[in-house]
């Protein structure tokens, strides 16, 4: 107890006296994050020793033992250690187990092989689709449509749930944004003020007065035909809701603006084996566009309409496999491990790049303005766009003709 008051006063210290020289230094909000990280070096786990309180279970009983399997991407049993030892203390005929994947494709490929799969394995809000015959929806009298539709952002219902059943629970969001290299864009004297532009014709100007330096080793932005920088179709995708095309792609017009868009864009630099994350770090790059993390300064992305901005989102969630032995029992563990005290606890222990997409009176009009891809982001479209984008850039094809083969791509799913 000692021990836990002298850090506690350490902390109020430096809330008294660090205050004004860290707002001063680095503004507010990365006060907070300050904040933040030095509170969770002080308590890397909660102060309060019991167990957290379970609510009464409908489906799992004390008086059987059960084995959870459970596959993640990236985030894995770290993630949820508080929660996990709670569950299992108050249980102890419960075994939670979890195998983490690294890459978004290992996962994928496993859950696609069929065979054996776990009761319960995080989602991306595209994947759905293409499940439907792994995955079991949710027993009613745990989950309900309303409770995706008042509890979480409005992308939510679209992303995770038909008309009556709901097939999988949001846990993060990761945002698409915009990261530039402030140096670099002024050791070359373009005037870009605080962004590299707020809209794309904006933004597109720019990049023509950094081409007209004749720089050949170095790129405004990480536009390629191929896989060294995956999120040019991602840039597609994001025009593609900004301008809300429908999904008649032939003859949307705003697809094919959003893809001769993108060939206005297109940095030849990145058709080499060149890593965009290389080229960032290196300062051969000026700006470029990912989910990740990759740098400290960024903004949103630039919009089509600045009235009715629009931001691409991916959300992940937990889903339970169609071939668990027990599968009300899993939906109860997903349950527990997104309530509202296991989740806050999973956000301060991974990436400060994640978004709890729980709504808020405070986060409502940010959650509001974000879309997500649906069926456009399918993990198979990614060689499928690269191989006709870089079709189009050589004039093989027409834009028409790119964006017939995206829409049979999809018809023959």
């Amino acid at each position: 107890m000692k021990k836990i008051l002298l850090k506690f006063s350490a902390f109020i210290y430096c809330l008294l006296f660090a205050f004004p020289l860290a707002t001063n230094a680095f503004g507010y909000y990365d006060f907070k994050e300050f904040v933040h990280n030095f509170w969770e070096q002080i308590f890397p786990e909660p102060l309060v020793d019991i167990p957290e309180q379970i609510d009464p279970l409908l489906y799992i009983k004390q008086n059987q033992n059960y084995e959870f399997e459970i596959w993640t991407y990236q985030y894995g049993e770290d993630a949820f250690t508080w929660a996990v030892s709670s569950f299992e203390q108050e249980y102890p005929n419960v075994k939670i187990n979890f195998r983490t994947y690294s890459t978004e494709e290992s996962l994928w490929n496993a859950l696609q092989q069929g065979g054996d799969l776990p009761d319960i394995f995080m989602i991306k809000d595209s994947w759905l689709p293409y499940m439907w015959n792994i995955s079991s929806p949710a027993p009613k009298d745990l989950y309900q449509i309303s409770d995706i539709e008042t509890g979480f952002l409005p992308a939510s219902k679209t992303a995770f749930c038909t008309e009556t059943k709901v097939w999988a629970i949001p846990l993060y969001l990761r945002v698409f944004k915009m990261f530039y290299n402030s140096s670099f864009l002024e050791d070359d004297r373009i005037a870009l003020g605080d962004k590299p532009g707020e809209t794309w014709v904006e933004f597109l100007n720019n990049k023509n007065k950094y081409d007209e330096l004749g720089k050949t080793k170095t790129s405004f932005v990480s536009v390629g035909a191929k896989e060294n920088y995956p999120y040019t179709k991602d840039l597609f995708i994001l025009l593609l809701l900004q301008g809300e095309s429908g999904d008649n792609l032939p003859n949307s017009s705003v697809a094919s603006d959003a893809l001769n868009y993108l060939t206005l864009l297109y940095t030849p630099f990145f058709d080499k084996e060149v890593s965009y994350l290389d080229a960032f770090e290196k300062n051969r790059l000026g700006v470029t566009f990912s989910y990740d993390e990759i740098g400290n300064l960024f903004t949103g992305v630039p919009q089509l309409n600045t009235e009715k901005p629009l931001y691409l989102a991916e959300m992940w969630g937990f889903a339970v496999s169609s071939k668990s032995s027990n599968i009300n029992e899993s939906w109860e563990i997903i349950k527990f491990l997104t309530n509202e005290r296991n989740r806050n606890d999973f956000f301060l222990k991974t990436n400060k790049n994640l978004i709890n997409p729980v709504i808020t009176n405070e986060n409502k009009d940010f959650l509001n303005k974000l879309v997500v891809a649906g069926k456009w982001n399918h993990p198979d479209f990614l060689s499928i766009f690269n191989k006709n984008f870089e079709k189009l850039l050589k004039k093989y094809i027409t834009t028409k003709e790119a964006l017939i083969n995206f829409d049979n791509f999809y018809k023959e799913l």
